[in-house]
């Protein structure tokens, strides 16, 4: 039987290859936490080449962007994930409150939320395309973040129903646990990285 290697089947089953790999490398350098930040931006890095036909060795150009970025996407996921506990923990301090004032900080701690989910979303999506210095990373983040609130909105759409499905119930976990283990988080950053890429190519025109 001879494979056509230009096919359909050959690009689906490479694609899908590709996601298991890319799934694979990310969640065992994620193992230590604090090394998350440089994951999603090596998967990031990934993810936009396997978009514009560029992959050949999604290890090995994973692992390079990660050894790249490791110096750079360490502080500032720490400072990111320092921001995010500190506003679920007023989050949830101020939830259920009866009076104007906590209402008001309520609402303004989930803003904050938000604002911060979004930055960490668009800083390591740049960090993974693009070679900058950390100032202008964390800059560039916030002013694309603020400016695409339409693009911003349908990931949220996106992430929200995704992750509101796998935990609907003991069923949906364990059968959602099994996908994300497989190729859940590289897919779920590919649909998203569609919507990024398109963003950032407003700007590299």
């Amino acid at each position: 039987m001879k494979i056509d290697i230009e096919g359909k089947f050959y690009n689906n089953l490479m694609f899908l290859s590709n996601l298991f790999i890319l799934n694979f490398c990310f969640i065992i350098t994620s193992i230590f936490i604090i090394t998350i930040g440089d994951s999603l931006a090596s998967s990031y890095h990934v993810i936009f080449l396997m978009k514009e036909n560029k992959v050949n060795n999604v290890f090995k150009q994973y692992f390079k962007a990660f050894k790249l970025n490791f110096k750079q996407s360490l502080p500032l996921f720490i400072g990111h994930l320092f921001l995010l506990f500190t506003s679920i923990y007023f989050i949830m301090m101020f939830y259920g409150g009866e009076t104007r004032t906590d209402k008001i900080y309520f609402s303004l701690m989930v803003i904050f939320f938000l604002f911060i989910f979004y930055h960490m979303v668009y800083t390591y999506a740049l960090l993974g395309r693009y070679e900058n210095n950390t100032k202008n990373i964390i800059i560039n983040a916030f002013k694309i973040g603020i400016i695409n609130y339409k693009a911003n909105i349908i990931i949220f759409l996106f992430l929200f129903t995704v992750y509101s499905l796998f935990l609907f119930n003991t069923i949906t976990i364990i059968f959602g646990a099994s996908i994300f283990i497989t190729i859940g988080f590289s897919l779920v950053r590919y649909v998203v990285s569609t919507y990024l890429l398109k963003v950032f190519k407003k700007y590299e025109s």
